[in-house]
């Protein structure tokens, strides 16, 4: 829980802190960044509930209340473009991701272990790094 509300919040502070600095020179950029923060926002407050939701349906399912208990869908490898996109908008980070080789179906506690590493490394990239570009290369 924490990684996915840290990348949002994150996004959301770089943002804050950007939006004031271009108002005067450039509106338009200004409200993106306001913009982003928005979608930032929401995008952990959806996150927040799938996590909730999903740790309510497990509790439901180990005190046997609801045996068809259904799992909110996850983001994987699928995903990682769209999580690039967005921090890249939200962000200005020029990233982009590159795949080599032939895809093959992995177990989806794996797909999002994966998500969750590139999410956590984007973070620390935008939070600590202070780099005009970020890679993300899948083989």
């Amino acid at each position: 829980m924490h990684d996915i509300l840290a990348h949002a919040v994150s996004l959301m502070v770089v943002q804050a802190e950007a939006g004031p600095v271009v108002v005067p020179s450039d509106p338009e950029r200004a409200e993106a960044a306001f913009d982003a923060i928005a979608g930032s926002g929401r995008d952990a407050m959806q996150q927040l509930r799938r996590i909730l939701g999903a740790l309510k349906e497990e509790a439901e399912e180990q005190r046997n209340l609801n045996g068809d208990a259904r799992h909110l869908p996850q983001p994987g490898i699928a995903s990682l473009t769209a999580l690039v996109e967005q921090v890249r908008n939200s962000t200005g980070l020029h990233a982009e991701v590159h795949s080599t080789g032939d895809p093959r179906p992995l177990h989806p506690e794996m797909e999002v272990a994966a998500y969750r590493v590139v999410q956590e490394a984007l973070t620390n990239t935008v939070r600590h790094a202070y780099a005009a570009s970020a890679r993300v290369k899948l083989d």
